[in-house]
C-alpha cells in the first residue's frame, strides 16, 4: 500500500520504517491502517517538501486517538455494555493476566466478534496497540473519578497496588505527556520479559518499573531485574518507584541512586519510595 500510495503522490518516505511502526499500532487493521496514513497525508505532512518525518506517526497517533469515529464508539461501547468482556480487558491490561486464546469461551468469542481481541501465540491479546492506548484512556478515566483513599488495612493497600496502583500512576502520568508521548504498560521485552511501563516522551525511551516493598532480598531482585532490562535495550538509565506501606520506614518521597554492572556495564538506577 505504501509503495502505491509514493508512486501516485510522489512522497518521500521510509518504507521499513514506516511499515514496522504502523503494524506495531494496528496490527495491520485495515481501518487503523489507512486512518493513520490519512491524518498524516492530510493533516500532519509539509505539502511543500511531501516527506513522512519518523515523527509524524507518532503524532497521528495522538491525533487520531483524540478522534471521535464510530470505530472507537464501539470499543468502549462493547466494554461498557459487556461486563463479562470488560473484566477480561481489565485482567489483561491491568492486572496481567495471561489468558488462554479458546473460542468456545463464549466470552472470548464474542470480545473476537467485536474485534477486541486476537490469538497470539495461544494467549488472549488485545487485538493492536492503538485498542490499548484507547482503553488505557478509558480506563484511567474512571481511575481518575474513583478514591484510593481511606484504606482499611495492609492488605487492601496491596490489593489496590495490585490492580490499581500502575493505572493510578498512568493516570498521574497522563497529562504531563499528553499530546507528547506514550505510556505503554507491560512491554513485551526480549527473552519472555516484561516492563511494567514503557515511556516514550519526545523521541525518548524511559523504562520503569513499579514494585512494592517486600524486603531487602526481593528489593535487590528488582535492581537486577531492572538492570537486565535496560541492557537489552542499550539503555544506561532507569526507574524504579516503590510503595512502601510500613508505617514507620521513614521512606516516603526518598529518591536514591544506585549503580548496577550488568556485563560490565553500569545502569543507573533512580529509586523513588512512595
Amino acid at each position: 500500500m505504501l509503495i502505491d500510495y509514493i508512486i501516485c503522490t510522489s512522497v518521500k518516505l521510509d518504507i521499513e520504517f514506516f511499515s514496522k511502526e504502523i503494524h506495531f499500532y494496528t496490527s495491520g487493521y485495515p481501518f487503523l491502517v489507512s486512518k493513520l496514513c490519512k491524518i498524516i497525508d492530510e493533516a500532519i505532512m509539509d505539502k511543500e517538501t511531501l516527506i513522512w518525518e519518523k515523527e509524524h506517526l507518532e503524532k497521528a497517533v495522538k491525533q487520531l486517538l483524540g478522534e471521535s469515529n464510530t470505530n472507537f464508539d464501539s470499543v468502549i461501547k462493547n466494554l461498557e455494555n459487556n461486563k463479562s468482556i470488560y473484566d477480561i480487558v481489565n485482567s489483561i491490561l491491568v492486572k496481567g493476566i495471561s489468558i488462554e486464546y479458546n473460542l468456545h469461551n463464549p466470552d472470548i468469542n464474542l470480545g473476537i466478534m467485536y474485534g477486541l481481541f486476537k490469538n497470539e501465540n495461544g494467549k488472549l491479546k488485545i487485538n493492536n496497540k492503538i485498542y490499548e492506548l484507547l482503553i488505557y484512556d478509558y480506563m484511567i478515566s474512571k481511575i481518575q473519578t474513583k478514591s484510593t483513599s481511606g484504606f482499611e488495612n495492609y492488605n487492601d493497600k496491596i490489593n489496590f497496588i495490585n490492580e490499581d496502583g500502575r493505572m493510578l500512576f498512568l493516570a498521574f502520568l497522563s497529562p504531563i505527556i499528553n499530546g507528547t508521548g506514550f505510556a505503554f504498560k507491560e512491554v513485551k521485552g526480549g527473552e519472555e520479559k516484561r516492563f511494567d511501563i514503557v515511556i516514550t516522551y519526545e523521541q525518548q525511551m524511559f523504562i520503569l518499573e513499579l514494585k512494592i516493598w517486600y524486603g531487602e532480598e526481593y528489593h535487590k531482585k528488582g535492581k537486577i531485574q531492572l538492570g537486565e532490562y535496560l541492557e537489552q535495550y542499550n539503555m544506561s538509565e532507569g526507574y524504579l518507584l516503590i510503595f512502601d506501606f510500613r508505617k514507620k520506614s521513614g521512606l516516603a518521597g526518598k529518591i536514591e541512586e544506585a549503580v548496577l554492572s550488568i556485563n560490565e556495564k553500569e545502569k543507573k538506577l533512580i529509586e523513588v519510595y512512595c
